[in-house]
């Protein structure tokens, strides 16, 4: 797995009236873990921000769904100006344990 990074800055633009708008994003990736739950479907959980659970019949929905959490968590860190986490590195491996 790869260093995460902070991608580049994205600005929309647009006018109102005689006025120039420009809204900022920021695009950050975040290791998302995709758990195929018993019942059918993914549980989805992000390292990096542990409050969010979701899940998603599909891994598109389940995708969409983790998207939305992670948006939302990030809007409420920035209202209650907390600083945004950041995933400096993510190491991962699978481990054979026996017993």
């Amino acid at each position: 797995m790869t260093d995460v990074h902070l991608a580049d800055r994205k600005d929309e633009t647009w006018h109102t009236g005689d006025m120039k708008v420009i809204r900022s994003k920021l695009q950050r990736p975040f290791t998302v873990l995709y758990e195929p739950a018993p019942e059918g479907g993914y549980l989805v959980r992000v390292p990096l921000l542990p409050d969010i659970v979701t899940y998603g019949r599909t891994i598109e929905e389940a995708r969409s769904m983790a998207t939305d959490a992670i948006k939302c968590s990030l809007e409420g860190l920035r209202k209650e100006r907390e600083p945004l986490p950041v995933e400096d590195s993510f190491l991962q491996e699978r481990l054979i344990v026996r017993f």
